[in-house]
């Protein structure tokens, strides 16, 4: 699906109100549409102590297969001015090795519906 369709798309879902976000892509849209599961785990997840509200963050999302399990993987940056949803390949997700809760880190079981983990990262 071609980058302006997506943008049509999503601009229509943010018309009728079910959610203010910003999807960015690199290179290409991902094969198959993340945005409602991203739109449902965003409603649920329970953020870390100590971390900020969820809109705070530039959040990116890949899809991943761990061992045969479907998991969509987060890691959620602190950054006010590029906040929002970013769904990337594997190799643009963000890297952080600490930072503490301006980093977090969320893995979701999408088969099973649940979270695996969500923590802030350590400090070094």
């Amino acid at each position: 699906m071609k980058k302006s369709v997506w943008n049509f798309m999503l601009s229509t879902i943010m018309f009728i109100g079910l959610s203010p976000v910003q999807l960015a892509f690199s290179d290409s849209p991902p094969q198959e549409d993340l945005s409602p599961l991203i739109f449902k785990i965003e409603k649920e997840i329970k953020m870390p102590a100590n971390s900020l509200a969820i809109d705070k963050y530039a959040r990116y999302y890949v899809l991943s297969n761990e061992k045969g399990i479907k998991v969509l993987v987060g890691t959620y940056r602190h950054d006010e001015k590029n906040s929002g949803i970013h769904i990337v390949r594997p190799e643009n997700i963000p890297q952080v090795m600490d930072g503490g809760c301006s980093i977090v880190n969320v893995r979701y079981d999408v088969v099973r519906k649940v979270f695996l983990e969500v923590f802030c990262n350590g400090v070094s």
